[in-house]
């Protein structure tokens, strides 16, 4: 899960925490990509909590994170 582990929503039928999120970590995207590598995934399903505290909701961090995956391992599938 990206962009942290805490949701800004509240949605009844989600476990996720809810409140004031972390900052986010610029480093994330290169973390997860080096993580799928070490791990020779060939399939990622990348989910993430909502960002309502973020101007774009914390697309700088999940535009990059497929491009960065997918050049991590041999041809990963990455659902998001």
């Amino acid at each position: 899960m990206i962009l942290g582990d805490v949701c800004t929503r509240n949605c009844a039928y989600c476990a996720v925490a809810h409140g004031t999120p972390a900052p986010l970590e610029a480093d994330e995207p290169q973390r997860l990509a080096d993580a799928v590598a070490q791990m020779g995934l060939k399939h990622v399903v990348i989910t993430s909590v909502d960002r309502d505290d973020l101007p774009n909701g914390g697309a700088e961090v999940f535009a990059p994170v497929s491009p960065r995956s997918a050049a991590a391992s041999p041809r990963p599938q990455s659902k998001f």
